[in-house]
């Protein structure tokens, strides 16, 4: 379970997705990915995972997406995250992806992957929002649940996680390293959200989709993804890499780095 290449087949395509976004690649001062995890379980520090932050150079406020990857052969440990951040004036849902592979050394894992486009408003009283934003969803959804491994399912989340997600949070399985189809799940929410963002906030103010102050809403988005309480994966990290690593890595979630 190596730390996979831009184009790994298995993975979530995030630097596809940088791509197809307008992204480029916001390197630390040395060259290297914007944080670097590093294990310290057996003496010396060996690298075990890294951050990449991918920027819109052309504005200021546009889209950033954080690639978060994490491997421990020796734990059967294969995590990635992938964060895309519309900006905190826009009521542009976020896209977050998730895939985990855990298994033993050697052996064929079962790898789970998770999708989801985070609400900016209230769902309970923004149903114009919801059926606009989300109904393009439902049919695709659909549409894929044939060709997967496993059946589509409601993400089980931590309560204190489940009040960021959307009621379209969805999750499916496959053994092995590959997919099970899960990739065409996934394609359905990258999809969404690149089309989203190609409509910019002002169409979405026009049709009525937006909301009073959403930077100040967002903030308190980020902060409670970056809760080790809501995300075990944080707690996970602390634990192999030390508390200034998990740290660090909570305030690019956070939007406080930089």
């Amino acid at each position: 379970m190596a730390l996979a290449d831009d184009h790994d087949p298995g993975g979530l395509g995030a630097a596809q997705l940088a791509e197809r976004l307008g992204l480029a690649e916001d390197l630390a001062n040395d060259g290297s990915a914007r944080l670097v995890l590093r294990s310290r379980l057996r003496g010396e520090p060996e690298a075990i995972g890294s951050l990449r932050r991918f920027i819109d150079r052309r504005s200021a406020v546009g889209v950033e997406l954080l690639w978060l990857r994490v491997a421990v052969p020796m734990l059967g440990l294969d995590v990635e995250r992938v964060f895309a951040w519309s900006p905190a004036t826009s009521t542009i849902p976020h896209l977050v992806l998730g895939r985990a592979t855990t298994g033993a050394l050697g052996m064929p894992g079962l790898s789970t992957f998770t999708a989801d486009l985070l609400p900016r408003v209230d769902l309970a009283v923004n149903a114009a929002y919801a059926k606009a934003l989300y109904g393009p969803l439902e049919g695709e959804i659909a549409a894929y649940e044939h060709v997967l491994e496993n059946p589509v399912t409601a993400v089980e989340v931590a309560p204190r996680l489940r009040r960021i997600a959307s009621p379209w949070a969805l999750r499916s399985t496959s053994a092995g390293d590959g997919t099970g189809g899960a990739g065409g799940l996934i394609e359905v929410y990258v999809r969404r959200f690149v089309e989203l963002c190609a409509v910019g906030r002002a169409a979405l103010e026009v049709a009525g989709l937006h909301a009073p102050a959403p930077q100040v809403r967002d903030r308190r988005l980020r902060a409670g993804l970056s809760d080790p309480q809501s995300e075990p994966l944080w707690s996970e990290i602390d634990r192999l890499c030390g508390g200034p690593t998990a740290s660090a890595l909570a305030a690019w979630v956070r939007g406080d780095a930089g």
